[in-house]
């Protein structure tokens, strides 16, 4: 039977909005020391909260982090099921790779080309593209013409973050969490959404299409919540340092053992990048491991029994598996959680971004090296399990969640870090956060590589 569309939209965005108030009167609550947990444990934090507008501006910021990622995650969690609509799930890889493609150019027109813009016109040309990116994919004819529009998609929400954590330096850097916990939110809504969609047996195109109305949540948030600041600073630092622009962090001209009085563009941008390699570095290895875990290896960690990956004749004999006689045909499960493995992972690892994403105000981690090892040994059991199937579905899910607290747990310490870091000048701040994000791209772009390399060779059997 199939649930009212209407109501479905209804629901998800008072979810969304309960969400958002419980989450800053939860994290106030802490902060004010009527949690359980020490009030006074991190001084900056308790006196950044105390700033007018402060919980009013996390649930602003939470709400663009959720919108800004909810439709790359619908398709993520929808990527087995696109690829399968048109009979290519060995190219599941590329629909990853689409998905984030188009981030390079993106972060790069926000870094670089877009820094005169208003970030009010870049989050309106931004909300635009992302009903244009929906639309276009809802009404996709074959494989290739919704690559295209999946890589529109993926490009909105990598343009959005750049944007929006840029304009998060006007306000108290601890705001990071609000945001970072929206993103991490965005992963639970998508892939739950999507989970409903496919709970209500809604088909690809009324999945894409319900998901529009949710981007009037993210121009809203932005200019109905947030508080904003005095009109004189709502532009971003766009211009280079000069001779006669010697800020009051750099009295004597010099900035980290540089001397600004003689700085070009070019050598700002090695300074800049000379500053932040080791975070961005870490960053985008994290997000290399996760997301051929979550996107690659997640596809493939059933066995062909349990995924109902059978011929005619053996899928007759199979209790669980129905043949279906639609198109070329095709043996199904009839079981929710074998049918729908792919989409419940996706779930669990956004969940698990979610809670450590959120994670701030109660603990910082600033060697996220470790981080990136124990994600990098994850992927190996990964692997692992792809060729071997040792591990049931129930154990799957709970690893995945682990997968994604050390993936958001990597994300909301190093942009904290980066939005609060005293080695880092003001006026470079901006650009610092942008080149890091682009570790973010790197990352999830080798990991769509690695997938495609690997469905083709050693994992082509699995």
């Amino acid at each position: 039977q199939r649930a009212n569309p209407l109501k479905l939209i209804v629901a998800t965005h008072s979810l969304l909005l309960l969400l958002a108030r419980a989450l800053a009167a939860a994290a106030g609550a802490e902060m004010d020391g009527s949690g359980d947990g020490d009030g006074d444990s991190d001084p900056l934090l308790r006196s950044e909260t105390k700033v007018p507008f402060f919980w009013r501006n996390w649930g602003g910021f939470f709400l663009l982090g959720t919108i800004n990622n909810l439709v790359y995650v619908v398709i993520g969690s929808a990527a087995k099921d696109i690829s399968s609509s048109f009979h290519k799930e060995n190219l599941i890889g590329l629909i990853l790779w689409a998905n984030i493609a188009f981030g390079y150019i993106a972060r790069a027109m926000n870094a670089f080309l877009l820094r005169r813009t208003p970030y009010a016109r870049r989050l309106v040309a931004n909300s635009m593209f992302m009903v244009a990116g929906l639309v276009g994919l809802a009404f996709a004819p074959n494989f290739f013409v919704s690559i295209i529009f999946i890589v529109v998609s993926g490009g909105c929400s990598s343009f959005g973050e750049s944007a929006l954590l840029g304009f998060l330096r006007l306000f108290p850097s601890t705001l990071v969490n609000g945001w970072s916990s929206g993103t991490g939110a965005a992963g639970i809504a998508g892939s739950a959404l999507y989970l409903l969609y496919r709970g209500a047996n809604m088909t690809l195109r009324e999945s894409f299409l319900l998901t529009i109305p949710f981007v009037a949540i993210y121009v809203g948030a932005y200019f109905v919540v947030l508080k904003r600041p005095r009109s004189d600073q709502l532009e971003p630092q766009d211009t280079p340092v000069k001779t006669e622009e010697i800020g009051p962090l750099d009295p004597e001209g010099v900035i980290n053992g540089y001397d600004n009085t003689i700085e070009t563009n070019t050598q700002r941008y090695k300074r800049c990048v000379r500053l932040i390699w080791w975070m961005a570095s870490q960053l985008m290895a994290v997000y290399f491991f996760e997301y051929v875990i979550s996107a690659g290896c997640a596809s493939k960690v059933l066995t062909k029994t349990q995924g109902c990956d059978l011929s005619q004749a053996e899928c007759a004999t199979t209790e669980h598996c129905k043949w279906s006689s639609d198109g070329d045909g095709v043996c199904q499960s009839t079981t929710f959680v074998y049918k729908n493995t792919f989409a419940i992972l996706s779930f669990c690892y956004q969940a698990g971004v979610f809670l450590s994403r959120s994670s701030l105000q109660w603990f910082k981690i600033r060697k996220v090296q470790y981080l990136t090892a124990l994600q990098g040994l994850n992927m190996v059991l990964w692997i692992l399990q792809d060729v071997y199937k040792f591990i049931p579905p129930w154990g799957l899910f709970i690893l995945m969640v682990y997968v994604g607290l050390l993936g958001g747990a990597s994300y909301v310490n190093t942009f904290h870090w980066l939005l609060h870091s005293n080695t880092i000048p003001d006026k470079d701040r901006e650009l610092c956060i942008n080149f890091t994000a682009f570790g973010i791209t790197t990352g999830i772009m080798l990991a769509s590589l690695f997938i495609l390399a690997a469905d083709a060779t050693f994992l082509k059997e699995y």
